[in-house]
């Protein structure tokens, strides 16, 4: 079964989106999941990549950008910007404009990330009519500040 989430942030900053990314990768990677963030360029993977760097001050998160070879398969948070063959994942969270990437179902959790911008309320809008035709288990979440 898949499930997906959208979590609708207060503002319009798009370093607001991938905090709130790196806050749930994080979460799912200490409970045993492996993660795929999907983005839309090399520019915001590489920002994503960055901030799981420096996220935390007195440990690191395990990641890497995919690289389209077999050793992204160790990763166990794996930043995208291409669509890639792995499905061997858990939990996708999805900044990219496009509905996430699936080739198979599996049971799995998709987080949507969406702000105040009203292009990225707009292609939310349209990843949702996209799922919801998929027979997906939807839900929302309006949150006052990332740290929810």
């Amino acid at each position: 079964m898949i499930s997906v989430d959208f979590y609708i942030l207060p503002d319009d900053q798009s370093d607001s989106l991938q905090k709130y990314a790196c806050k749930l990768a994080e979460s799912h990677w200490q409970s045993g999941k492996r993660v795929l963030i999907q983005t839309d360029s090399v520019d915001e993977s590489k920002s994503v990549d960055t901030l799981l760097w420096s996220i935390r001050n007195d440990s690191f998160i395990p990641h890497g950008i995919a690289t389209l070879e077999p050793s992204d398969q160790q990763q166990p948070i794996l930043i995208s910007h291409q669509k890639i063959n792995d499905q061997n994942f858990q939990s996708i969270i999805n900044l990219s404009s496009r509905p996430a990437d699936l080739t198979k179902e599996n049971e799995l959790s998709i987080e949507e990330i969406l702000n105040q911008n009203e292009q990225r309320k707009q292609s939310g809008r349209q990843n949702y009519k996209t799922y919801r035709e998929s027979g997906y288990t939807l839900e929302h979440h309006t949150l006052e500040s990332i740290d929810d």
